[in-house]
């Protein structure tokens, strides 16, 4: 017969607030035998990578080999991805998009916006278009 890892789950929650920003665990519920399963790591978006960090040395302390660390991200700056295949050479990471990098305040760009506010409802929703070569001109409300 075959032999596979069992499958079952765990979940976390995390936050970077303050300047610097530094990642906070707000939630963290995970499977006694952890140090046995492959663990897929999903954070929507990749900036810098410090959140992303804190989350896999947690699994790593836990026992988890990095080699059964699959990190997926909906898009990902250049500089995140670049931090965590340095901290963590056997990690897989998978990603739709790797964008140009990041701005000023750490966003990625171009990027989709603060994924996590607008998720939880707590930005105000109005979204602007910019066209870049008429920044004064918002394309839509």
């Amino acid at each position: 017969g075959v032999s596979s890892p069992r499958v079952g789950g765990g979940s976390g929650s995390s936050s970077s607030e303050g300047s610097p920003k530094i990642p906070r665990v707000i939630y963290e519920k995970l499977p006694s035998d952890i140090k046995d399963r492959y663990v897929l790591l999903l954070d929507p978006i990749l900036a810098t990578g410090v959140s992303s960090m804190a989350a896999i040395d947690r699994l790593i302390k836990a026992g988890v080999r990095q080699d059964r660390i699959m990190f997926v991200t909906l898009i990902a700056a250049s500089q995140g991805v670049h931090s965590l295949c340095l901290r963590y050479p056997h990690m897989k990471i998978i990603t739709s998009e790797v964008d140009a990098g990041l701005n000023e305040g750490n966003r990625v760009v171009p990027g989709v916006g603060e994924f996590g506010d607008r998720y939880f409802g707590t930005e105000d929703m109005r979204a602007k278009y910019y066209d870049e070569e008429n920044p004064e001109e918002p394309g839509f409300d």
